[in-house]
Order: C-alpha cells, then sequence, then structure tokens
C-alpha cells in the first residue's frame, strides 16, 4: 500500500510552512475595500466626536468662570460682647431649599423601602415598623 502524502524533508516542509506564514500575514496586513471604507467611516466619527469633546470643554469651562466671577451674597453675622454689637464674620446666605417631595403614603399594610435597604410599613397608629432582617 503506497503512501497518500509523497516524503519530504523536514527542511522543505519547514520553508513551505514559513512560506504559509508570510503569505497569511501578508493577507492579514492589505485591508479589503470594505475594510478600507469602514476604517474612513471610524475615522470620521472618532474626528467628530473629539470635537464634540472639545466643545463639551470649553462649554465647561465658561461655566466655571461665570460661576467663580459671581460673588456670593454674604450678610454680617453679629456677637453680642456685653452691650455692645459688632459685626465678627460674614457668612453667605443660605441657598433656598429644594421643593419638599411629594408625601410618602402612609396606607398601613404598604411595604416601603428604606434609604439602607431595610423594609418597613406604617402601623395604624403612624408609627414606623420595619421588618426583621432574615
Amino acid at each position: 500500500m503506497a503512501s497518500a502524502f509523497a516524503q519530504v524533508s523536514t527542511d522543505q516542509a519547514y520553508q513551505r510552512f514559513q512560506q504559509r506564514v508570510q503569505d497569511r500575514q501578508t493577507a492579514a496586513a492589505q485591508p479589503t475595500a470594505p475594510q478600507i471604507d469602514r476604517i474612513a467611516a471610524l475615522d470620521a466619527e472618532t474626528a467628530r466626536l473629539l470635537d464634540l469633546v472639545a466643545d463639551l470643554r470649553r462649554q465647561v469651562d465658561a461655566l466655571r468662570q461665570a460661576a467663580t466671577a459671581v460673588a456670593p451674597t454674604t450678610q454680617p453675622v453679629v456677637a453680642s460682647t456685653g452691650y455692645r454689637y459688632r459685626t465678627v464674620t460674614t457668612q453667605p446666605t443660605a441657598a433656598p431649599s429644594p421643593a419638599p417631595a411629594a408625601t410618602e403614603d402612609k396606607t398601613p399594610g404598604v411595604e416601603h423601602v428604606g434609604p439602607r435597604g431595610g423594609v418597613y410599613h406604617y402601623s395604624k397608629n403612624g408609627n414606623k415598623v420595619y421588618e426583621k432582617r432574615r
């Protein structure tokens, strides 16, 4: 029974292997037309996004400069020293507090989740009753 494969020296086999590797590397290094189009589209998108980032940075810098240019309003704090009053320091006035959140549903039997994950409900008399952890 004759072998289907001819006997090849190891040097020849290694040279063929190197040639195949080199052919594959040159084929992979040269992009095809669809790949070139996709690369061009990605380059254009990258340029657009970089312009957008630069524009946003300019806007942030402008807002920071505007915020530092506005001096906070201050009002004097008066301290009592016996029979005289004198101005000690100035403190910024408090900013108006945001509108209060909607009132919570205090219907008995409705479960709520607290700020740290505790589950509670309101009893009939209006007290919070936390569930036991399991």
